[in-house]
């Protein structure tokens, strides 16, 4: 949940839309939240994908750019403006190349920093929900999705990247399915 708001500041991270976990001070580790015991074994994975594009989307975007971004990414996480959705000036090569890459991960976030995502709100993002096939952050941040992303890519196929996608860790992830 943290995100680093300050560039130059001691307290530079935040956590975002969630209570502040636990702060350090004069060395030691102060929780404000009680961290339940995990009773599965702790497992290492050592293998990410780095073949991940953050595309952030711009007014006057063109969609020339996407056919190269999904011919050379596993994973596209793009970057919406608000609660999510395509801008019409690329809504139908979107559309085309998330069809015609059923392969990738496709995940639709929000440069906004507080609320997340929620692309059912408005008909701009509700449209792409039916016409293709993603994932959606819903409220988590950029970094998280994109360190999932890098895991689940290197680690998982087919239908259980969605699943753990969908799974949270270390409460990356508020919004209930």
């Amino acid at each position: 949940r943290a995100k680093k708001i300050r560039s130059k500041s001691y307290n530079a991270f935040s956590s975002i839309d969630f209570p502040t976990l636990a702060i350090i001070q004069d060395g030691k580790i102060f929780r404000y939240m009680y961290m339940t015991e995990n009773s599965d074994p702790t497992r290492f994975y050592t293998k990410f994908n780095d073949k991940i594009f953050v595309l952030k989307l711009t007014p006057g975007i063109k969609p020339s750019m996407l056919r190269f971004i999904f011919e050379n990414y596993q994973g596209i996480i793009i970057e919406s403006f608000g609660v999510g959705g395509i801008p019409h000036t690329i809504r139908d090569e979107f559309s085309s190349l998330c069809n015609e890459h059923k392969d990738k991960m496709i995940i639709m976030a929000t440069q906004v920093s507080h609320e997340g995502s929620d692309m059912t709100i408005y008909e701009v993002g509700n449209s792409m929900k039916t016409r293709c096939n993603f994932l959606e952050s819903y409220d988590m941040t950029l970094e998280a999705v994109l360190a999932k992303t890098m895991w689940i890519l290197a680690n998982f196929e087919g239908k259980e990247r969605e699943e753990k996608f969908y799974t949270k860790i270390n409460f990356d992830l508020v919004w209930e399915k």
